[in-house]
């Protein structure tokens, strides 16, 4: 068994009264609804761009922006 942490997330009301209405759906855990939503959305995730990362296309742009300027 994995060893349990305690964090203190905080979400908007609104997405909080939906994971809350959908553990009480599924008999579940709000807890066990977000992390069953982060493993389905991970590999998502991962595939957006960091703070810092230039974002796709953008590179591009930035090389026909100079070559048209020279």
């Amino acid at each position: 068994m994995a060893t349990k942490q305690k964090l203190t997330l905080y979400f908007p009301p609104e997405l909080l009264e939906e994971a809350r209405n959908e553990a009480l759906r599924q008999e579940r855990t709000v807890s066990w609804i977000l992390q069953k939503a982060w493993e389905f959305a991970r590999h998502e995730i991962h595939k957006m761009p960091g703070a810092d990362d230039p974002l796709p296309g953008s590179l591009a742009k930035i090389e026909s922006l100079r070559k048209t300027a020279v």
